[in-house]
């Protein structure tokens, strides 16, 4: 059965900073679409690619976990009703 939504808590503690989560794109491309999934905020609230450099970007978490963790958002490509947590 697992535990009841109410005897449930999201803790958050520190975590790397906006600027400094590197990532390659691929990955990045993923946060655009979770990101686009639960806000109508821009994209680049979430997800920045340095100008000098086509192979990685840059993930600002903070903002992520915190649109995540306010709102429960039904996934556009699977139906199924996620929290993302990361």
């Amino acid at each position: 059965m697992g535990p009841r939504f109410k005897d449930c808590y999201i803790y958050l503690g520190p975590s790397i900073g906006p600027e400094s989560f590197e990532v390659d794109v691929e990955l990045g491309k993923r946060f655009e679409l979770a990101w686009r999934d639960m806000t109508d905020r821009d994209v680049s609230d979430v997800v920045n690619y340095p100008g000098d450099t086509l192979d990685k970007a840059y993930i600002n978490l903070w903002n992520f976990i915190g649109e995540g963790s306010r709102c429960k958002w039904r996934s556009q490509r699977t139906s199924r009703l996620v929290v993302p947590i990361v």
